[in-house]
């Protein structure tokens, strides 16, 4: 945001999510809605900016932003080149093995 201060910015009215509004996200979108949908995405989404809005007034001003979404440090180590240990003694441990290959359970 290069020295941007986002107390500076103006929060979006929530009035600007008319109808209108939607419908025209929506054909952007190539989405086709009821007129009944349109006015309950009004709505919904007007209360969803209404929230941002409310967030955004946090002062956050002296908080330092995190590099993760939690405060433990990540493990990082050395990258440090080995030598492979070969197919044939890399596939020993394995449970299972089709030919050269790992088995291991599908994943869905």
């Amino acid at each position: 945001m290069s020295g941007e201060n986002m107390s500076d910015k103006k929060p979006i009215p929530p009035t600007a999510l008319t109808p209108a509004t939607i419908e025209k996200v929506a054909a952007l979108a190539r989405v086709s809605l009821s007129p009944e949908e349109v006015q309950i995405f009004a709505v919904q989404l007007t209360s969803i900016i209404g929230a941002f809005n409310e967030i955004s007034t946090i002062p956050t001003e002296n908080i330092l932003p995190l590099l993760t979404p939690s405060e433990i440090p990540g493990f990082l180590r050395e990258d440090v080149v080995q030598e492979f240990l070969g197919t044939e003694e890399a596939l020993a441990a394995a449970p299972e093995r089709v030919g050269r290959l790992f088995k291991v359970p599908p994943v869905v």
